[in-house]
């Protein structure tokens, strides 16, 4: 999150009690702001497996792309433009699961782009302890489900793009039925809005 430079002083060098309980309270602060002062890049969200990404706990989109990137994060290849993909709680804890979307992943990676899994919000989630993630990727939770009603995202599977002025543009989900050749296609057609929406990106900055 954009903090202070004494605050992320701070956060450098706690330790990892310390970091859990500044980061609930820095998500606690986020869910009494006032949505409507929210941008799409300031919608903030809990990180399930920070190994994968800074040791991050709590983040917001903003600290992922753009020039004002978390210092933390700044020896990592920058990202032009960010895909989050809305899944089930737990659907992609395990190392090998959601496979697609890790293959999808490799692939935005190479072309600018970094993918996160955002995990469906639910208001029990919040109370449970924080579950063991193994999966490579970025893994979010909304544990209220405001960042959802705040970016109207409410189909599983379905992926949101942000690029660095906060733009997004959304694709919808693959078909709970679809056969092989279905999903290829699917695949193939996200590539492809994935690469227009990079470029135009690229063409009003």
């Amino acid at each position: 999150m954009r903090c202070k430079p004494g605050l992320i002083q701070v956060w450098l060098s706690s330790n990892s009690a310390t970091k859990m309980a500044y980061s609930s309270l820095l998500l606690a602060a986020s869910l009494l702001a006032s949505p409507t002062r929210l941008t799409p890049l300031e919608n903030t969200f809990e990180l399930l497996n920070p190994a994968a990404l800074g040791q991050h706990l709590v983040l917001q989109l903003q600290d992922l792309i753009g020039p004002q990137r978390a210092p933390e994060l700044q020896g990592q290849a920058p990202a032009k433009v960010l895909a989050l993909v809305l899944v089930n709680p737990g659907q992609c804890h395990g190392l090998d699961s959601c496979g697609q979307w890790a293959a999808f992943g490799k692939y935005l990676a190479q072309h600018g782009g970094r993918l996160l899994l955002l995990e469906r919000g639910d208001p029990w989630l919040g109370k449970k302890e924080r579950p063991v993630v193994a999966q490579r990727l970025p893994v979010l939770r909304d544990p209220r489900g405001l960042a959802q009603r705040l970016l109207n995202f409410n189909e599983t599977g379905s992926l949101l793009l942000f690029n660095q002025d906060g733009a997004q543009k959304s694709l919808g989900g693959l078909p709970s039925r679809a056969n092989q050749q279905q999903r290829q296609r699917y695949y193939a057609r996200l590539r492809s809005q994935y690469l227009a929406f990079a470029r135009s990106s690229k063409e009003t900055q």
